[in-house]
């Protein structure tokens, strides 16, 4: 008995329909993974510049808090450096920003960074808002920047930070 073969392959037409299908799951999926690689860029680019904001603006706040003294800026004056008496330290405290860095410097120590070396400070200025026979009230406006060699947006973020702060002691 002869016995006539069944057809147990798949035509060419099949198998290209087969692979045209996974070809378009493939290609959503590698745009889907692609668009959730972005956002967590974007996150963690976000995250860091909060964070060291956040650390920059408490150590400032406290400092300017703790102040017995402004000595710069003048009253009603702005500079990109700060420098205050501090009570706590009985000693000159003083920030400014070198190379994209912020810095404190307390007395005569060598002056440490506040920020990371991942972010820039593009902008860094201190307002005196202060009163005569009123405490001292400095105005902070700092610009942090992602450093990145890359042109793609998710990896540079800025963002513009906004504060004012009032010291507990009269000048």
């Amino acid at each position: 008995m002869i016995r006539k073969p069944s057809p147990a392959g798949f035509s060419l037409i099949e198998l290209l329909i087969y692979f045209s299908i996974l070809t378009i799951l493939l290609l959503a999926a590698g745009g889907a993974l692609f668009n959730v690689i972005e956002g967590k860029v974007r996150a963690d680019n976000q995250q860091e510049i909060t964070s060291n904001a956040r650390l920059a603006l408490e150590v400032m706040t406290e400092a300017i808090r703790q102040a017995t003294e402004i000595n710069s800026p003048d009253s009603g004056g702005e500079s990109s450096i700060l420098s205050l008496q501090s009570i706590a330290l009985n000693d000159v405290v003083t920030f400014d920003v070198v190379a994209g860095v912020l810095r404190i410097k307390e007395g005569t120590t060598t002056a440490v960074p506040i920020t990371s070396g991942g972010l820039e400070v593009t902008n860094l200025t201190f307002t005196n808002t202060s009163f005569s026979d009123a405490p001292s009230t400095i105005r902070i406006n700092l610009t942090l920047k992602t450093r990145t060699d890359s042109a793609r947006q998710e990896y540079g973020r800025t963002h513009n930070f906004l504060t004012t702060v009032t010291s507990r002691y009269n000048d």
